[in-house]
């Protein structure tokens, strides 16, 4: 059997980062979360402030991802005090004070209309801030600070991609004493098979006057329609590609789907063909790791 691989940047689609930070001006905080998906989906939450930078900020999210469900959320205060000014609509106001004064001069309310009561009301009372003026060196400490969630994130996919490596590499093993065995059993299974297409063909033919050579020949063209040694060249060729992905820098998560299935194809093709049952239950077994590794390469980015 061969070998495992040595630890590989192989990643996984789930992660998670935080990072904050802050200059004279402004604090910022930025959560970062990954989960499977089949394409690289950004969902962005950003204060209003921060749309103009979001095409910045998913290139630098498309720099270091390359599949999964990303949620990005930006969290932006201020420090310090902006300038502000409140607006009073003063004719609106002068009519409030004069019903309420109608208003108790009739016994119906008591008190004079508060400052309280006007705060109340945006309609009358509004307080609007001065726009923040984004500058530079705020943008650069926006891009740092996602810079910082995306290292944490890559750095937790890049750890549960280790697990998923030795997790893939144990069923990809499975598969092949599997294969291993089933390669063993045939010539038996085949022998046994063949002695039995003999002796049945034997039976229905008797009496007829099929020569021998006649009766070889239909041996031959049913033992080749059932022999599986095609699928399992194959199924060996598979996972040989699916250990070099394992080790291979890129983003295999899509090749090692497809591989997957091209082993499950092969082995319902070879448990089709079969009669023999040990390679039956081996074909059972081959196709239940192949089931768990098609389950785990779905979070491989």
């Amino acid at each position: 059997m061969k070998a495992r691989q040595p630890v590989t940047t192989l990643r996984s689609m789930t992660g998670f980062g935080q990072a904050g930070g802050e200059n004279e001006r402004l604090r910022l905080s930025v959560a970062l979360r990954t989960v499977n998906h089949r394409h690289l989906d950004l969902v962005l939450r950003l204060p209003d402030e921060l749309r103009p930078l979001e095409p910045e900020i998913r290139r630098a999210l498309r720099r270091e991802l390359r599949r999964g469900r990303v949620d990005l959320r930006v969290d932006l205060s201020y420090l310090g005090e902006r300038a502000s000014r409140v607006e009073v609509a003063r004719q609106a106001v002068a009519h409030l004070g004069r019903a309420a004064r109608e208003l108790a001069d009739a016994g119906l309310t008591s008190g004079e209309l508060s400052f309280g009561d006007l705060v109340r009301l945006p309609e009358v009372l509004r307080l609007d801030f001065e726009p923040y003026r984004w500058r530079d060196e705020d943008t650069a400490l926006l891009l740092e600070v996602v810079g910082q969630a995306v290292a944490q994130v890559s750095a937790a996919r890049q750890a549960e991609g280790g697990r998923l490596r030795d997790a893939l590499s144990t069923q990809l093993d499975e598969l092949q004493a599997a294969a291993a065995g089933i390669a063993e059993r045939r010539p038996e299974a085949a022998a046994a098979l063949e002695a039995g297409f003999r002796q049945r063909l034997a039976e229905l033919t008797a009496g007829t006057g099929l020569s021998e050579e006649r009766l070889t020949q239909e041996v031959a063209v049913l033992a080749e329609r059932t022999d599986v040694q095609e699928e399992l060249d194959r199924l060996a060729a598979h996972v040989e590609h699916a250990r070099e992905l394992l080790a291979d820098a890129d983003a295999v998560g899509r090749r090692l789907e497809f591989l997957s299935q091209e082993m499950l194809r092969e082995l319902n093709t070879l448990g089709a063909k079969s009669r023999d049952l040990p390679i039956i239950r081996q074909v059972l077994d081959a196709k239940a790791a192949c089931e768990r590794l098609r389950e785990q390469v779905q979070n491989v980015e």
